[in-house]
């Protein structure tokens, strides 16, 4: 916790004392952000503290509740995307956990926050089982700086479209996995259709508001999350993103985003696909290679045996093999270290293409040509033996190949 007077009077004795100097005292100074919030019924003794969002989670400023309205002080150096957690509680018993409540905003070196909500039940919480913020996101007032105004127009323009596909992914869900009925599967194949339009229709209106506004700090964040997955972008778009966000106003996230782009340039949409050794389930021991053939273009699934989203993608693989098995080579490749409970997946999963296994001597490959850290990682190759995208979505690899094989 900092208290921003204390703190300042401790640079200036520092600086009399020891002679450090007065321009680090005021950069140190200007590093100052604080956050007042004005929220009744916040319960006195409850932790409250800011996190940076994205990669990491780094506690930036913690205090404890006094009443509805406090300040917390921290520093930090360059524009912040963080998130505030008021806990519901002082204190929490056995068996207890924090049901915290925030919303995420920006905060800038030198600049002050305001949060103000009716009370602190209005406020939305920050996680809940099948729940989301969205709905009681507008019931917070948040109110600072030039990066913070943007990033509120930011979510004025997305909340309805994330909303509608937040609506219609929990109805998908509901019924594929029954979290509050039994699982109904013909019901979630019917209401798949309208999850998959309502995400592209949330992709699109992103889009639009980061080519409307390419110098906001936010727009250029929200092209960083999307350049995660490799495979994505030829070399001239890079070059076009790059003059695009090249008068963005967070200058320090333009020259990550500079760095970002020299990485990708490795691994571009069109780049030759990256041969591995691979085990066959007779025990064979062979490459990649020996099951692409040029002229039919090829999905590869990276999964393993303990991964549920892997387990969950596999309908969506079948779909394809059973539509276009004539058309297109599909290969699940296992990053399993267990190889017998990889065997005992592909008995109880029924998958009827080829399936692999990449040794432990193979993983540094992998991790090189393919920046696999997370799965299922999807990866489409052409006929031309060139990769053409890498997902996480069996949905959106499901329509690029469609677009190959129809």
């Amino acid at each position: 916790m900092i208290n921003a007077r204390l703190f300042s009077l401790g640079l200036m004795l520092l600086g009399a004392a020891s002679g450090f100097s007065h321009n680090a005292v005021r950069n140190l100074n200007d590093s100052l952000f604080s956050v007042t919030l004005q929220v009744p019924g916040i319960t006195t003794g409850a932790d409250v503290t800011i996190e940076a969002t994205g990669k990491g989670s780094d506690i930036l400023a913690e205090t404890k509740a006094t009443d509805g309205a406090f300040t917390l002080y921290g520093v930090v150096d360059r524009p912040t995307y963080v998130r505030i957690k008021i806990n519901d509680k002082a204190v929490y018993g056995d068996g207890e956990y924090a049901k915290d409540r925030g919303v995420e905003f920006c905060i800038e070196p030198g600049q002050g926050i305001t949060i103000s909500a009716a009370c602190y039940d209005s406020i939305p919480r920050n996680w809940e089982m099948n729940g989301s913020p969205l709905p009681k996101e507008p019931n917070v007032t948040v109110s600072g700086g030039l990066m913070q105004q943007h990033f509120l127009e930011y979510r004025q323009a997305t909340r309805e479209a994330e909303l509608r596909y937040w609506l219609a992914n929990r109805d998908w869900r509901d019924a594929e996995y029954g979290f509050n009925n039994k699982p109904d599967p013909q019901r979630a194949a019917l209401l798949k259709p309208a999850v998959e339009q309502a995400e592209q229709e949330l992709a699109a209106t992103v889009t639009r508001f980061i080519e409307s506004h390419p110098d906001y700090s936010i727009s250029l964040r929200l092209q960083q999350e999307r350049m995660e997955d490799l495979f994505k972008y030829a070399d001239l778009e890079l070059d076009h993103l790059l003059s695009l966000f090249a008068h963005n106003e967070d200058s320090l996230r333009y020259e990550q985003f500079q760095q970002q782009v020299q990485h990708l340039r490795r691994y571009t949409s069109g780049t030759p696909y990256t041969d591995l050794d691979v085990v066959t389930p007779e025990g064979r021991q062979c490459h990649l290679s020996d099951f692409i053939t040029y002229g039919k273009p090829v999905f590869v699934d990276f999964w393993a045996s303990w991964c549920g989203p892997c387990r969950s993608a596999i309908p969506k693989v079948k779909e394809m093999a059973h539509k276009y098995g004539d058309k297109l080579t599909i290969l699940s490749v296992s990053v399993d270290r267990d190889e017998k409970a990889w065997r005992r997946a592909m008995d109880e999963e029924q998958m009827s293409w080829q399936q692999l296994l990449i040794p432990q001597s193979g993983m540094a490959d992998l991790a090189e040509g393919y920046q696999v850290n997370s799965i299922p990682y999807l990866l489409v190759i052409n006929a031309e033996g060139r990769v053409v995208m890498s997902s996480h979505s069996p949905e959106e690899v499901h329509r690029v190949v469609a677009s190959m094989c129809e």
